[in-house]
């Protein structure tokens, strides 16, 4: 049994993948409510296992942030969530990580611990994630690319081989990255 942390269109999701893998869910938490709709204290659960169904609009990044920090130092644990359409080749998938339908994991990609990967998304061979970061639907990330903390890659984005994300960066969404970006910027466009 479970519970999802969030109460909007993203934690739908999550309960939809949830049951195709026939698992039990407790109940949904939304952002800074510690109890469910039966008034449990959720410091008092037993079983402390919870997926992060919490979107990500720009805001979200530190409220998920913020969740994980909490529920992390409460000793809850996240499973990993797969999507049963999803592609995973060969790759190391940290905790906690949501990886939605029709996505596509290459060979030899790592994404830490807490990484979004939208509906549809592809991520090729040889890249790395770090903490919390979000892969928006349709979005391509090519070969060999690193991505630090908390970056959001927008809907339809496509991050060119080799590249790294900084720490905190967001791409908007249908852009065209193919060089680096550094810590906590925005980029949109065709960043060359």
């Amino acid at each position: 049994m479970v519970w999802i942390f969030g109460s909007g269109g993203h934690a739908k999701s999550v309960a939809r993948i949830a049951s195709l893998l026939n698992v039990t869910i407790s109940g949904f938490i939304g952002p800074g409510e510690d109890k469910s709709d039966d008034d449990v204290s959720l410091s008092n659960q037993r079983e402390k296992v919870g997926f992060l169904g919490v979107g990500i609009p720009e805001s979200s990044i530190s409220i998920r942030t913020s969740i994980i920090e909490k529920l992390s130092a409460d000793k809850w644990t996240f499973p990993i969530l797969v999507d049963p359409t999803a592609v995973v080749r060969s790759s190391s998938i940290g905790d906690g990580t949501l990886i939605q339908a029709s996505s596509y994991i290459g060979e030899n990609v790592r994404l830490g611990p807490h990484t979004v990967v939208s509906v549809g998304a592809i991520v090729e061979h040889d890249t790395l994630t770090r903490l919390n970061v979000f892969i928006g639907p349709n979005a391509t990330i090519c070969g060999g690319v690193h991505i630090d903390d908390h970056a959001i890659i927008g809907a339809g984005a496509v991050v060119l081989p080799g590249v790294t994300i900084g720490k905190g960066v967001r791409v908007a969404a249908g852009s065209v990255i193919s060089r680096n970006v550094g810590d906590d910027l925005t980029s949109f466009g065709e960043l060359r």
